[in-house]
């Protein structure tokens, strides 16, 4: 949502959490949090190497939200939810590569 970074130079990401996405939405007539600031957020993040930061803008938008912007976050939140999932399976495939239990050998 309407947001900034003030001093980016200032801050230090760990290296860990340069691939977590982030979803900036902005609208470009916003009187409260500049179009600009979200820009340097954008400059200094990306001089800081972070991946997967997305900044999506909107027209006629002030300090608000609108139904894209809405949409853009819910689809955003479900991607990010399915890939946790999606990997987490794994992890538990790999964990327990079979539920059920050993049949027993009876030509002994």
């Amino acid at each position: 949502m309407s947001g900034y970074m003030p001093c980016p130079k200032k801050f230090t990401l760990e290296p860990a959490v340069k691939d977590t996405p982030v979803l900036h939405l902005h609208g470009l007539a916003d009187k409260t949090v500049q179009i600009k600031w979200a820009e340097l957020t954008r400059k200094g993040l990306q001089e800081m190497d972070v991946l997967n930061y997305h900044l999506e803008t909107f027209e006629h938008l002030g300090h608000s939200i609108n139904a894209e912007g809405l949409s853009l976050t819910n689809k955003f939140i479900h991607q990010r939810l399915n890939a946790l999932n999606t990997i987490e399976t794994a992890k538990d495939s790999s964990a327990h590569p079979s539920s059920k239990s050993p049949t027993p050998r009876t030509d002994l």
